[in-house]
């Protein structure tokens, strides 16, 4: 079972995370939960109407120095019932603060729970940098960023589905109907050809293609509006600097694999040891090639500018980046940054997506 704090609670952005409201987590309690509240709620009310008085009564002896043996002793406070009400009254008081208190906390004993059951275990230091490339989704998406899976995924806890009220447990067809929307993936198979096309350069080597036409300037100008980075930004993309290959789009490229590995994880295609191993693989390249964690999003936003074309969806990009710059306390942010000296990198980073042989590649274009 996992060691350290728990993550957020699937939707929010606390870490550690914080109880829920009432109103929210009396939804999702048990049927005896439901009924005792209410009915601790109409007993504390009558006997209040016993005992509120009575207290009265006392506190306003007290305030006249009379002695409390005597207003113990008097008839209003001799007859059983009103001594049963002031027994029974501070007793109610303490069970509705522990019901509130469970109900509040579901979803911390869920999370426990789907640890617990799911047997998620602690992250390596090399598997938490990698998942911290994920960390502005992440925040902004309420999503998890200290285990494989970004949710809570049926594909952990395959046969207790049902032991979770709280945690919106996603199924294997949820997943799937996802990969299949956004990706077209369908299966393992395909799951496979769009990894390797990633590396291959999916969005890099149109970039490349679109540097070496007529309408570079134009289009350098446009997607550096896009993303509100600056030209030059664009024009280092394709330098070689300290020897590395130019960084071109594979922020957005490799970034891409790591969300459709987790997704592929999720969705029962692949299985947890092979998605970490193309994380891990993805997450080494990323360090090498960028600079920093900024560095590396910035060319992830570029990358979604050149593959969008489109200002709304840049701007949303940069607007996340934005609350996570300024909002996120989360201890992964203050990870630092590995620089590794040397990676094994796919032949199109090191030639930067230009073929070497005489007959072109078949390239594979926007989805």
């Amino acid at each position: 079972m996992i060691k350290q704090q728990l993550q957020n609670t699937p939707g929010y952005r606390d870490i550690p995370p914080k109880k829920i409201a009432y109103g929210v987590g009396l939804e999702q309690a048990g049927t005896l939960i439901k009924i005792l509240m209410p009915l601790c709620v109409i007993v504390f009310s009558g006997m209040s109407v016993v005992v509120l008085p009575v207290a009265g009564i006392v506190l306003s002896g007290l305030f006249e120095q009379k002695d409390i043996g005597q207003l113990l002793n008097a008839e209003v406070l001799s007859t059983p019932s009103v001594m049963f009400a002031l027994a029974v009254w501070p007793a109610l008081i303490v069970i509705m603060l522990a019901l509130m208190s469970r109900v509040k906390s579901i979803g911390l004993r869920e999370q426990r729970r789907y640890y617990k059951l799911g047997k998620v275990t602690e992250l390596s230091n090399e598997q938490r940098l990698a998942l911290r490339l994920t960390a502005v989704d992440g925040f902004n998406d309420g999503a998890w960023t200290q285990t494989l899976e970004y949710w809570p995924c049926e594909v952990r806890v395959p046969d207790h589905m049902d032991r979770f009220k709280f945690f919106q447990v996603t199924s294997k067809n949820e997943r799937r109907a996802m990969l299949d929307e956004w990706w077209g993936i369908v299966n393992t198979k395909q799951y496979q050809e769009m990894v390797e096309s990633l590396y291959q350069g999916l969005h890099s080597s149109l970039l490349v293609d679109d540097m070496q036409s007529e309408h570079r300037e134009a289009m350098v100008e446009r997607i550096a509006g896009l993303a509100q980075l600056p030209e030059t930004y664009v024009a280092d993309c394709f330098e070689t600097q300290q020897g590395k290959p130019p960084k071109l789009l594979w922020g957005f490229d490799l970034y891409r694999i790591i969300a459709i590995a987790r997704s592929a994880y999720m969705s029962g295609y692949i299985s947890e040891q092979e998605s970490w191993s193309e994380i891990l693989k993805v997450a080494d390249i990323i360090h090498y090639l960028f600079d920093d964690y900024e560095d590396f999003y910035h060319n992830y936003r570029l990358g979604n500018a050149f593959w969008s074309n489109n200002f709304e969806t840049a701007r949303e990009k940069l607007e996340r980046w934005q609350f996570f710059d300024k909002k996120c306390k989360w201890r992964v942010r203050k990870l630092a940054w590995p620089q590794p000296d040397e990676v094994d990198l796919p032949k199109s980073i090191r030639h930067a997506c230009v073929n070497d042989d005489d007959t072109e590649e078949p390239r594979v274009g926007f989805i």
